[in-house]
């Protein structure tokens, strides 16, 4: 830590209602140069060397609670200090505040009022970097501060970071993140100190959001894959102890079951071991119950980063059972055979190689086997048990199917101690080491773009030939009310859903009830992407579906709006006169979905709108990540619809419009509702 400043800082303190970050001033210089250190810098390889003073032996069970929380989700690794530094000091001060104090002991503070999981676990994210998601540099489109409620000493908690100085600019503003403050932090008054746009309270949050965990294994994207995956990994070398469970007697390589590890070296997944359209049912076995929640989060990251998709078995034929066997193991791409197993015993519980074992059921091999790893890597089979040495024979050139540069940081690179035969003996070392890793940018799948859906999330229209299949009057629901049934698949965002269809209720006359008799309705559930049918279809039952990647406001908003006639705003007649279209950017399979409507298709003709909530982003069908499928001829920034707080002044209008209110008040079931002119 050469670069980082020595001494102490000069800390207010905090208040112990809420974990608190000592010393966050723009004032504070030593603490501004520090914040900026990677974190990779403050803790290399990932481990984070602690010590927890005597002071806390009482809450010593919930401290190491948060960390466990944690290394499940990421490869952060909590090691008791020896003799290590910089290593991180845990004590019972006054209130509750990481600060970096100086360079060879940061320090967390966990005094009275802050005995909490939730508080613990808000410092320990601090401690690895993690900043308030109040004090984004964007968070004035989500958030409004109420400067006049908040307590004079604690203002500096609301200033805004420069962009310079926040590290999570490629993730959606997260109302769930622990690092948000509640509505009501810091009040000298009971008032609000932090309203949202969109309506919702901020409670306080308890555990990990989904976003919390995707950054906590952000910090070492690196490049994998081309064209299927690129993830987030680090290798860490950990000596290792005995019996590993990624390393199997008898199996292909350590963990790859069904091939002779002596005799069918050319037994590498052929194409025909993919699995059909990239869908891999799955049944998880009672005996890995208490590894659902970890199993779903690596599921999640890979559908975010693919066009894979896992799904639970209902009638498939082949499918993958993950069940607690004895160690960390998969086979090696669809067997075709029916039932295939993956193993995950309770050694095998974190992310990173649960990650690794679901890659190998879609085909990766090790990254240490492949036929030009001499060039990178050099292989010590003097300091490997010869029962072993087999693992190490490189697959022939024409066996390579996933052969991009050779990736030091790849999950399927095991660490250089595995197979040695004994610890402190290395198997294989890195010689060839770049000084600076090259980042691939992460090319994402985008839940609502699906192949064969009317411009890309608009269901039961051709793209091709029902160009005039807008929808008309008829297709309206009646007197504005939408019945819906919210399928079990979908639990996990009921709350969200609600929120959503709150938002539009507020804002309109349309009302949306739980199905009862009703014969149009529409039910919301756990499908493959983000999209729906267009206006009512009146023919019974209609779908919304909200799969992975579809859990923000935005979207769902997006999505319900589709249900009720709204069209996509880049396809309005006179989109040329405010985008700019490059269909050179744009695969040629998905130039219709900017063909324009005809001036009579246009039903919700208003001044065109940036920020609809109906309006793609400026990268939405593009070939690859960076290129831009439209941009704005005044030279805006376009937003993806995720990313937005709703509908904009122009959709609520629209909405008016939609249901033949033009009245700018108007009664709706008794309430006054007004709507913008």
């Amino acid at each position: 830590m050469g670069n980082c400043p020595a001494g102490t800082l000069n800390n207010e303190e905090e208040d112990a209602r809420d974990a608190e970050e000592r010393g966050w001033t723009s004032t504070n210089q030593n603490y501004v140069a520090c914040q900026k250190t990677k974190v990779g810098e403050l803790w290399p390889d990932g481990i984070v060397p602690y010590e927890i003073d005597h002071s806390l032996d009482f809450n010593r069970d919930r401290i190491l609670k948060a960390m466990k929380t944690i290394e499940k989700y990421s490869r952060i690794r909590f090691v008791k200090r020896s003799y290590q530094k910089p290593f991180l000091k845990i004590s019972r001060q006054d209130g509750c505040y990481f600060a970096y104090g100086d360079c060879d002991r940061p320090k967390i503070s966990l005094g009275i009022g802050c005995e909490s999981y939730a508080t613990i676990l808000h410092e320990l994210l601090h401690a690895l970097g993690f900043q308030h998601e109040q004090k984004r540099p964007d968070r004035d489109k989500y958030l409004i501060i109420h400067w006049e409620n908040i307590k004079k000493s604690h203002m500096s908690q609301f200033w805004k970071l420069d962009y310079g100085e926040y590290r999570w600019t490629d993730f959606p503003f997260d109302y769930n993140s622990i690092m948000l403050y509640d509505s009501y932090a810091f009040s000298k008054n009971g008032r609000l100190t932090i309203e949202t746009k969109d309506g919702r309270e901020i409670r306080r949050n308890n555990d990990l959001s989904s976003i919390d965990i995707q950054k906590l294994l952000e910090p070492m994207t690196i490049r994998m894959i081309a064209f299927i995956f690129f993830l987030v990994a680090s290798v860490i070398a950990i000596p290792v102890k005995k019996p590993d469970p990624m390393i199997n007697e008898g199996f292909f390589e350590g963990d790859i079951a069904g091939i002779d590890p002596y005799k069918d070296r050319n037994a590498v997944p052929l194409d025909s071991q993919r699995w059909r359209n990239g869908i891999v049912p799955y049944v998880m076995d009672p005996s890995v119950t208490h590894m659902k929640a970890s199993i779903e989060v690596a599921m999640g990251l890979i559908e975010r980063n693919s066009c894979i998709h896992f799904k639970r078995r209902s009638k498939e034929h082949n499918y993958v059972r993950i069940f607690s066997g004895n160690g960390c193991w998969s086979y090696w791409g669809l067997l075709n055979q029916g039932e295939q197993k993956l193993s995950l015993d309770d050694r095998c519980d974190n992310m990173a190689t649960i990650l690794h074992e679901l890659l190998h059921t879609l085909g990766f091999n090790h990254e240490h086997t492949r036929s030009d790893r001499d060039d990178y890597l050099n292989i010590h089979l003097e300091n490997v048990d010869k029962a072993w040495q087999h693992v190490f024979n490189k697959l022939e050139d024409h066996e390579n199917r996933l052969l991009t540069y050779f990736d030091y940081d790849s999950i399927m690179l095991y660490g250089e101690r595995y197979y040695a035969k004994a610890d402190g003996m290395r198997a294989l070392i890195v010689f060839l080491l770049v000084a600076v890793a090259t980042a691939t940018p992460v090319i994402n799948r985008n839940p609502m773009i699906n192949e064969g859906f009317f411009e890309g999330d608009i269901a039961g229209i051709d793209p091709y030939q029902d160009r005039n299949a807008v929808p008309k009057d008829s297709q309206r629901w009646t007197n504005g009310v939408i019945p819906y049934v919210l399928d079990p698949s979908v639990n996990h965002i009921k709350d969200l859903i609600l929120r959503s269809m709150k938002h539009i209720e507020q804002n309109s006359c349309i009302k949306f009830v739980q199905r009862t008799t009703e014969h149009n309705y529409v039910t919301i559930y756990y499908g493959n992407g983000c999209w729906s049918f267009w206006g009512l279809l009146n023919r019974g039952e209609q779908k919304l579906s909200l799969g992975s990647g579809c859990q923000y406001f935005g979207t769902v908003v997006h999505e319900l709006l589709h249900a009720l006639g709204f069209e996509h705003e880049h396809n309005r007649s006179d989109r040329d006169n405010y985008l700019n279209i490059h269909l050179e950017n744009v695969d040629p399979a998905w130039h219709y979905a900017f063909k324009k409507l005809l001036p009579h298709e246009n039903r919700l003709l208003t001044d065109f709108d940036y920020n609809s909530v109906m309006l793609y982003g400026q990268g939405s069908f593009a070939k690859a990540y960076g290129l831009k499928s439209m941009t704005a001829k005044d030279g805006r920034f376009l937003d993806e619809p995720y990313n937005k707080p709703g509908m904009s002044t122009s959709d609520i209008k629209r909405l008016n419009i939609l249901t033949e209110m033009p009245s700018l008040k108007i009664r709706c079931d008794g309430r006054m509702v007004s709507f913008p002119t």
